[in-house]
């Protein structure tokens, strides 16, 4: 497994489509409708982890889903005002949002691997954390990571 770098911890919420397929004109206006929706939202907490190891992923799952759910419903309706309900992409795609902490570089035995992961004694790991705001991130995977550039972020209600 190869970690991520602090850098590159994302959770993914909902997107939009590939950056060569959005016109910068729609890009734009789904980006203005969904500050308007979040910014009658306020911040909210999560609950990330504890850790689940797969055969392609160490993640740590958000533990209090509907949190993010409510906020990529707010994204999907963005998305509706300005290409219609029926071209919302990943809408029926079921959401299960998570931090993923390492990707697999080849073969291992998952039973090793959880077995790493209690000997550091990060098995039972729980943090919370605070989001205030979403970003609008142009996500690419081009050198054997992920890796993006922030177009803006939409900041949530302040409480």
């Amino acid at each position: 497994m190869a970690p991520v770098d602090a850098d590159g911890l994302h959770i993914t919420i909902q997107g939009i489509g590939f950056a060569d397929e959005v016109s910068d004109s729609d890009l734009r206006t789904i980006a203005d409708a969904a500050a308007r929706r979040l910014a009658r939202r306020h911040p909210i907490s999560l609950r990330i982890g504890p850790a689940i190891v797969d055969q392609e992923t160490i993640q740590l799952p958000i533990s209090n889903p509907a949190e993010l759910g409510h906020i990529r419903d707010e994204l999907q309706s963005a998305i509706a005002e300005v290409w219609g309900q029926d071209h919302v992409p990943e809408a029926v795609i079921a959401f299960r949002p998570h931090l993923t902490v390492a990707y697999s570089t080849g073969v291992a035995p998952i039973a090793e691997l959880r077995a790493r992961l209690a000997q550091s004694g990060l098995d039972g790991l729980v943090v919370e954390e605070s989001v205030a705001a979403v970003s609008l991130i142009e996500l690419n995977r081009d050198y054997g990571r992920y890796e993006w550039a922030d177009l803006e972020a939409a900041p949530l209600a302040p409480n």
